[in-house]
């Protein structure tokens, strides 16, 4: 397994790569960066799966309204972290 591969309840496997914040460049928040190698979750149904790697690989919470979601069977996304309860 990739060693930034998470896998999630589902058996889905997501590659998370966790990008730390930068304040001087508007970043204010970490985001993780996903994407999508395998599993039976449809791609709509992903959101779900996505969220879960990232709290796992990151140990932070997801800002819910910040999820962003593009592909098919390939698909990617990214979504900004809540880190400050750690």
């Amino acid at each position: 397994m990739i060693e930034n591969t998470v896998e999630t309840t589902d058996g889905s496997k997501i590659t998370v790569d966790v990008i730390e914040a930068k304040p001087l460049t508007d970043l204010t928040n970490p985001v993780a960066h996903m994407l999508f190698l395998s599993g039976q979750t449809p791609p709509t149904r992903r959101k779900a799966t996505f969220i879960e790697a990232a709290e796992l690989k990151s140990g932070c919470s997801v800002l819910d309204e910040t999820f962003t979601f593009v592909g098919g069977a390939l698909s990617v996304a990214a979504v900004e972290l809540d880190c400050s309860k750690l």
